[in-house]
């Protein structure tokens, strides 16, 4: 099994595969280029990043947070983006974050 946290290419299982015969035919990983970088599902598009890293989301770092829950799983409490919200889906006291008022509301 191959580790591609490391890796600069896409998160995508094409691109993973791309990177499994580079590997095994002892070449570099393949590297991407600006436009082919995927931040987890954004498709390449970054413009949510967040300039202060206090409202960055917590589990992909790219886009701001705009909920906060508990993650059933692990137990933790995260500040999650839209597209992270599955992570604390199930915590019935996930709260959401309304930006024009400047605070928190009950998602459930």
């Amino acid at each position: 099994m191959i580790d591609h946290s490391n890796c600069d290419h896409e998160r995508t299982s094409k691109a993973r595969a791309k990177c499994r015969r580079a590997l095994a035919n002892g070449a570099e990983a393949p590297k991407a280029d600006k436009k082919e970088l995927d931040f987890r599902g954004s498709g390449g598009v970054s413009s949510k990043t967040p300039r202060d890293k206090e409202r960055e989301c917590m589990v992909c770092g790219v886009e701001r947070f705009e909920a906060r829950g508990r993650d059933m799983i692990s137990g933790s409490y995260l500040y999650v983006g839209e597209k992270c919200m599955y992570m604390i889906q199930n915590d019935p006291d996930a709260q959401g974050w309304d930006a024009k008022e400047k605070e928190w509301f009950a998602l459930n």
